[in-house]
């Protein structure tokens, strides 16, 4: 596991450093909310623009604990832009997703039960954005995470700041 992330990591930081022009970076705050338990979270997303209208977004959600339940995803998926106009462009997105679940609970004896499992999966589709000044973008996304056991919906509500 801790192989895959690190690879993760070097593999952002390698298409960071292909970047040429200015804006080609951004990074996102979100409020996201997944559908499996009703959990609602906050994330992170590194937004890179390598070529034309395609963008690889780095993703990390933290879902705040809901019924003895906590997780968390990192998500590596790809957007392409259709620019409607100068403000507005829409986007379909695919990816892969890794997920993280912890379950704690006590039995009526008062031992304490705890179950943790991984899952690694994929991720379709779409956003959403608003360019509200050159630096500064709002933006929804909804998406399917699939995965063994832990497929769920996912809805997020954010703010793009480009460098």
């Amino acid at each position: 596991m801790k192989k895959i992330m690190l690879f993760a990591l070097m593999a952002v930081i390698a298409v960071m450093g292909m970047r040429a022009e200015e804006g080609d970076l951004s990074v996102a705050t979100e409020l996201a909310f997944g559908s499996k338990c009703s959990q609602p979270g906050i994330g992170l997303q590194i937004q890179i623009e390598p070529a034309g209208n395609w963008r690889i977004a780095p993703e990390l959600i933290l879902y705040f604990k809901n019924k003895n339940r906590t997780s968390y995803d990192f998500n590596l998926n790809a957007h392409y832009l259709f620019h409607t106009n100068e403000h507005f462009a829409i986007y379909p997105l695919a990816g892969i997703s890794y997920v993280n679940i912890k379950t704690e609970y006590k039995e009526e004896d008062g031992t304490k039960i705890s179950h943790k499992y991984d899952r690694f999966g994929g991720n379709v589709g779409g956003g959403i954005q608003y360019k509200f000044k050159d630096y500064l973008y709002f933006f929804g996304e909804e998406r399917f995470q699939f995965m063994k056991n832990n497929c769920q919906a996912v809805t997020m509500l954010g703010a793009r700041f480009a460098f």
